[in-house]
């Protein structure tokens, strides 16, 4: 995922161009359970040390939240 974030995803924002990505929460419930297409999960702190970090010098995160404990919310804003 890191490499389709960087190649495209951010490639094409504008810089101050923002990215949403709102995805279940592994900790908390079965994304493949509830979607037999999904082929990985992620869980929010699993989710922070590898996608964040992995694209923190493209992107300054805004929110990264799990704000119903189902679903992991993440806002970033393109250097």
């Amino acid at each position: 995922i890191i490499p389709i974030l960087r190649d495209h995803w951010i490639r094409i924002l504008k810089p101050g161009g923002t990215l949403v990505v709102i995805t279940p929460d592994e900790e908390v419930c079965d994304g493949f359970g509830a979607d037999k297409s999904h082929t990985h999960s992620w869980g929010f702190h699993q989710f922070r040390d590898v996608i964040i970090a992995g694209v923190a010098d493209l992107v300054e995160t805004v929110e990264f939240e799990s704000p119903t404990k189902f679903s992991m919310l993440w806002v970033a804003k393109k250097r």
